[in-house]
């Protein structure tokens, strides 16, 4: 709980769903998710019908082979989506949690950027491998795709730190302290 307040989408880099579907974009068609439905409408949307209508009327959290089946079916439906979608697509706009989740992360206090004040960090601009979102030898890459240099807020970033771990320089991308809320407001 703690960390959903202070980062947001923390817990997608840990879910097991998104392990899966992480795994299952290894051999990806590598289509894009359909623009119109990249807005959070169906994560919303599964959101309420799976934890306001399914649960209750279906006795999921009742039956702990319920719940089982639930997540195997999820997990299959992540699988495929992340056969034919790239960028962990399921992740980001079908997990009825992703909505909520990012919510949270707009109004976290912890912010990871390679930002300056200014604009674009002259560090990431020569950089030649963009490394933080390719990923390297060692680190692999970012499985939602932000580049840090260009973020504009924590709604996708799932805190991985493995754009962190996999910059050259090592001291451009940081994890820094802001208002609460702010991202929040300047969305609306």
């Amino acid at each position: 709980l703690l960390s959903t307040i202070l980062l947001g989408k923390a817990w997608c880099g840990v879910c097991p769903v998104g392990v899966f579907t992480g795994l299952a974009n290894r051999f990806t068609l590598g289509r894009s998710f359909p623009k119109a439905l990249r807005n959070g409408v169906l994560s919303f949307l599964f959101f309420v019908v799976v934890l306001w209508m399914m649960r209750p009327v279906l006795g999921i959290s009742e039956s702990p082979s319920a719940t089982a089946w639930f997540f195997v079916a999820w997990t299959v439906v992540a699988v495929v989506l992340g056969t034919v979608y790239s960028s962990r697509s399921f992740c980001q706009y079908v997990c009825p949690l992703t909505g909520p989740l990012s919510i949270l992360a707009r109004i976290a206090p912890l912010e990871l950027r390679a930002k300056t004040s200014e604009g674009v960090n002259p560090a990431c601009l020569k950089c030649p491998g963009k490394e933080c979102i390719n990923g390297n030898d060692k680190v692999g890459a970012c499985p939602v795709g932000e580049y840090p240099a260009m973020m504009e807020g924590n709604q996708r970033c799932i805190f991985c730190l493995k754009c962190l771990k996999s910059c050259p320089t090592k001291t451009v991308i940081q994890i820094r302290l802001r208002w609460p809320f702010r991202e929040l407001f300047r969305a609306w």
